[in-house]
């Protein structure tokens, strides 16, 4: 009788034979990159331009804040629910409803290039917005979904890199395309002529999605994976429920906040850049946005890079930290140079530098979050994480740029570099179980028969 339950339960059990990872997976991962991309390209799609925008429309400082705030704004009270849905109509629906919602707001700001239509470009700006929601949270439920063990951080990282790069493109493209024109009707032309690229490649992506985007593979890749399809619905709770678990955990609170800071202060600093450039270099929009496009890129770079040591060393807590405390350090360095020096050149050394740590460190934590809060929904973790970084993002983009223009920029500036180290300093007394590594372990313990366990002791 002992014999057969034993037989049975050992049947029950995950082994190799149901785990496969496909070609396709980097294929989907792949398209999740590009539709993220045509939607946070638009996130600082007028602040990088501030002067021209401030022209063509008539508005203030304010006003161009407002159009990257709304990202924020829209995402803060719309993204549990949209959590809580996500993980009940799956992840090819949510990449559907992210793209499409992307390729309607693109659409609504071609109307929008004439100076009496602020409030409709800042309307299709809300729509981009509202689909952002559905998308920021995908990276670790894709990578988890879709990729095998050594492969989950760097998917994730990848994923992130997506978001990242569209910060490259909203840096690069808008300084390009639109020049500060001191006719008025060119500065619209150029305008309409940028709104329609966004919207054909928002629309294109939308379709392949349609068309392309698969939920899950047939067979998991991973047996972690194995047993969240086996136990089902047993594993599955409301996500009020889930919110409660994790909050009631100190060391996973204070892990949301401290890295919501970091990546606050990195959206902030994006967000407030060419204003705080021009500052000190006037008249160089260009300088400015390619300044921009200079941080990210190292900063896609070093997430990568991060991701593959994460997977091979499973060091999340160093590698968190050290990233912190050198993220507040290439902020205090940037903030030097950009005072005491004037040459360009050095900028974007500053810039790369600032890049590698402060914007490195986003796809990290996100990764280290999934990591310490498996088996917990990954959409929901993801979720927090970015409804953290978008909170502080919103306040740090509010205050320094309140300091930036009552006390000057230098304050501004030292305020970032605080902020960070007072991050880093919070971070260190954080726990780190690595969950999700320490269940897929336990399952491929559980394949090896008891004497071959003994041989291996």
């Amino acid at each position: 009788m002992d014999a057969n339950k034993s037989l049975k339960a050992a049947e029950q059990l995950p082994n190799e034979n149901d785990t496969k990872l496909y070609k396709r997976r980097w294929y989907i991962l792949a398209l999740y990159v590009g539709y993220m991309l045509c939607n946070s390209s638009q996130w600082l799609q007028y602040s990088i331009i501030p002067n021209v925008v401030k022209k063509f429309y008539g508005i203030n400082n304010w006003y161009v804040n407002l159009t990257s705030l709304v990202m924020m704004a829209c995402y803060l009270p719309l993204a549990l629910p949209a959590a809580n849905l996500m993980d009940k109509i799956s992840l090819r629906w949510t990449a559907i409803l992210g793209s499409l919602g992307t390729a309607i707001g693109s659409w609504i700001k071609v109307f929008s290039a004439q100076p009496h239509l602020f409030y409709l470009t800042l309307t299709g700006q809300t729509v981009v917005a509202i689909a952002q929601v559905l998308m920021l949270s995908v990276p670790q439920k894709l990578s988890s979904i879709w990729f095998g063990e050594r492969e989950v951080s760097s998917a994730c990282s990848i994923g992130v890199f997506g978001f990242q790069l569209g910060i490259v493109v909203g840096f690069f493209l808008p300084p390009v395309l639109v020049k500060n024109h001191e006719d008025i009707s060119q500065i619209g032309d150029d305008l309409y002529k940028m709104f329609i690229y966004f919207a054909v490649a928002a629309t294109v992506l939308a379709l392949l999605v349609i068309f392309t985007f698969q939920a899950q593979p047939k067979i998991p890749p991973t047996l972690s994976q194995v047993k969240k399809r086996t136990q089902g619905s047993e594993e599955t709770n409301s996500y009020v429920a889930t919110l409660k678990r994790l909050f009631m955990q100190r060391h996973l609170t204070a892990l949301f906040i401290t890295t919501g800071i970091n990546n606050g202060c990195f959206n902030g600093l994006s967000t407030l850049l060419s204003q705080i450039f021009l500052e000190y270099y006037p008249g160089q929009e260009e300088d400015a946005g390619s300044i921009g496009v200079t941080m990210v890129i190292f900063g896609m770079m070093a997430s990568v890079t991060f991701g593959f040591i994460l997977d091979r060393t499973k060091k999340f807590k160093f590698i968190l930290v050290f990233i912190f405390y050198m993220s507040a350090v290439a902020m205090a360095t940037f903030t030097c140079l950009l005072v005491f020096t004037r040459s360009v050149w050095i900028m974007y050394l500053a810039a790369a530098f600032v890049g590698t740590f402060l914007c490195g460190f986003t796809a990290v934590s996100f990764d280290v979050a999934t990591e310490l809060t498996y088996p917990e929904s990954e959409l929901i973790v993801g979720t927090i994480m970015n409804m953290m970084s978008l909170l502080f993002t919103f306040a740090a983009t509010l205050l320094f740029g309140y300091i930036n223009e009552s006390f000057g920029y230098l304050y501004g500036n030292i305020g970032f570099v605080v902020t960070l180290f007072v991050g880093a300093t919070c971070s260190l007394p954080i726990r780190y179980e690595l969950k999700r590594t320490t269940a897929q372990r336990i399952e491929l313990n559980k394949e090896i028969l008891p004497e071959e366990r003994g041989l291996i002791k």
